[in-house]
């Protein structure tokens, strides 16, 4: 029995988004969203703000130590990305 070949190369990197509307819940229960997810994602990146950005719409990174798995929040989207 041979292996199957693909004519494309498998995918490496994947990423899921859903946005929906901007609820500033989301952005004052920061904490209590990063408590749930501590144990498996316990590094933290703030983003850097140029003057202007908006804050709330600045995605928070909490990533596993590994950096094989992110979870991004802000105030209207959640983001997954794995390798």
């Amino acid at each position: 029995m041979s292996a199957e070949q693909y004519p494309n190369q498998p995918l490496i990197d994947v990423a899921f988004e859903i946005r929906f509307p901007g609820d500033p819940a989301v952005e004052c229960r920061r904490d209590e969203f990063f408590r749930l997810v501590r144990d498996k994602y316990p590094k933290v990146y703030v983003p850097k703000l140029q003057p202007g950005d908006a804050p709330a719409l600045a995605l928070y990174h909490f990533k596993q130590d590994d950096e094989q798995a992110t979870i991004m929040t802000a105030i209207n989207k959640l983001v997954y990305t794995t390798k």
